[in-house]
């Protein structure tokens, strides 16, 4: 026995250190690397960057790789069977909600005065349910543009941009009804969003910049001070009433037959991983409603990619935060491969 036991060691060491079984088979991350040098670099084509993350299944998010990290190098030839990537169960991706919710947070569904959950809609998935950051619930696509309460508009201390704690004026809509306490999100809607596919109007990208509390008002002019803010805040941002950050979304069972096309993402980037934030051109006429998990099933692009994705498993998980009429809020909780802006996304059951 503990022949085998020294002779393994050997073997192991002669594996990790032998440059000829080492050399292009892997990459070790340096600062300033990403997976399009990488895939020039090795595989001289930038472009092949996903097929290099979908060999690189540790890699949770292709936008993010740290110094250090291991890189697979190794293709995948035509004569190599499928590479087939676990896929964790759906239960374990989702866990349950921490006890101590965000401040200011809410979870969907909940009794916010006795902070205890309560189901709103029937065939909810009990006891399943996933966390969310403060900000991961907020922005949407509005089909039209939002009605302001007022308007950034500062008169004797201008600057560029404000952030937290810093006070700003603004100029009071007629009827807003603002008050000295009222807390109001702060938002930006110039953005048209066109559908990937049709390149059609689809709406307004609606981007929640913080929240504001109101301190005085005189006739249509008032001040207030930004309470939290996500980003730059600027002159002609709109006020609206305060959109409240989800602290977790409570999964539900889906209308049979949902489907639609990924829209867009937060970023200006039309690549997406876990974690990102996704908007959909399918809202709550359609089916669609918070909690519901969807599934963006492998496209034509991955089916060419030398069997290095399992073309029997979906591309991505995702999750719907919020929804609106016709537009609803995504979040990707699992992908094997990039997911674009134009992907189709279906409605699944879910079995908790």
């Amino acid at each position: 026995m503990r022949k085998r036991i020294v002779v393994g060691v050997g073997l192991a060491l002669l594996l990790a250190t032998s440059p000829a079984l080492c050399q292009d088979t892997t990459h070790r991350v340096e600062t300033g690397d990403t997976l399009w040098d990488l895939s020039e670099k090795y595989w001289q084509d930038a472009n092949l960057w996903p097929e290099l993350w979908s060999v690189n299944p540790q890699l949770h998010n292709p936008h993010w790789i740290y110094p250090g990290a291991l890189i697979y190098l190794q293709r995948p030839g035509p004569d190599r069977a499928a590479r087939r990537v676990v896929r964790l169960p759906l239960e374990k991706l989702l866990p349950e909600p921490s006890s101590a919710a965000a401040p200011g947070a809410a979870e969907a569904g909940s009794d916010e005065q006795s902070g205890t959950a309560t189901s709103t809609t029937q065939g909810a998935a009990s006891g399943s349910s996933i966390r969310l950051a403060r900000r991961e619930s907020l922005d949407y696509v509005s089909s039209h543009r939002l009605p302001r309460l007022g308007v950034v508009n500062n008169i004797h201390q201008v600057k560029e941009t404000y952030g937290t704690d810093e006070d700003l004026e603004f100029r009071v809509e007629p009827d807003a009804g603002l008050q000295i306490g009222d807390v109001v999100s702060i938002f930006d809607d110039a953005t048209q969003v066109l559908h990937p596919v049709t390149k059609q109007p689809e709406g307004y990208y609606v981007e929640v910049l913080g929240h504001l509390e109101v301190l005085g008002v005189v006739g249509d002019r008032g001040v207030g001070r930004i309470i939290e803010s996500y980003q730059s805040i600027g002159e002609g941002a709109g006020l609206m009433p305060f959109r409240r950050p989800l602290a977790s979304v409570q999964l539900r069972e889906a209308q049979v037959g949902v489907e639609g096309v990924i829209l867009r993402g937060r970023r200006s980037s039309n690549i997406f991983a876990d974690d990102d934030v996704v908007f959909l051109d399918k809202g709550t006429l359609h089916g669609l409603e918070s909690g519901v998990v969807l599934e963006v099933p492998v496209r034509e692009g991955v089916r060419s990619a030398q069997g290095a994705v399992d073309l029997g498993l979906p591309l991505a998980t995702l999750v719907v935060l919020t929804a609106e009429d016709k537009n609803a809020v995504g979040l990707i909780v699992s992908s094997r491969a990039a997911v674009e802006s134009g992907d189709l996304f279906t409605a699944v059951p879910f079995s908790p």
